[in-house]
């Protein structure tokens, strides 16, 4: 399972994105619209990378193929918790628990330098 985390999350340009997906999901289930509304993603993208993380069996789906239906964690993914954790902290080292957006504070600090 800590090599399929590894690939799907950071061997991958859409890792870090499909990481805030993922941690969206563990807090709710969510439907690919919630999922991009919250993270301010285009819809499009949110619906590549759930497929994405379906096929890697980390990601389940309620009813594919069907508007509204509801996404959430796999328990191969809840098994291997700990290990998204680690994967997490070194893709969005420098955010708050906001789904891996920057604070603002971070944001401005980041523009002073």
């Amino acid at each position: 399972m800590d090599r399929v985390l590894w690939f799907a999350f950071a061997a991958t340009r859409g890792g870090p994105t499909r990481v805030r997906i993922v941690e969206a999901l563990l807090e709710v289930p969510r439907n690919v619209n919630m999922l991009a509304q919250l993270l301010g993603l285009n819809y499009k993208t949110v619906e590549y990378n759930l497929r994405v993380l379906t096929k890697q069996v980390l990601v389940v789906c309620d009813a594919p193929r069907t508007y509204g239906a509801l996404y959430r964690p796999s328990k191969n993914l809840l098994a291997g918790r700990a290990d998204f954790e680690v994967i997490r902290a070194r893709l969005l080292p420098k955010t708050a628990p906001n789904l891996g957006k920057p604070t603002s504070t971070e944001t401005k600090q980041e523009a002073r330098q």
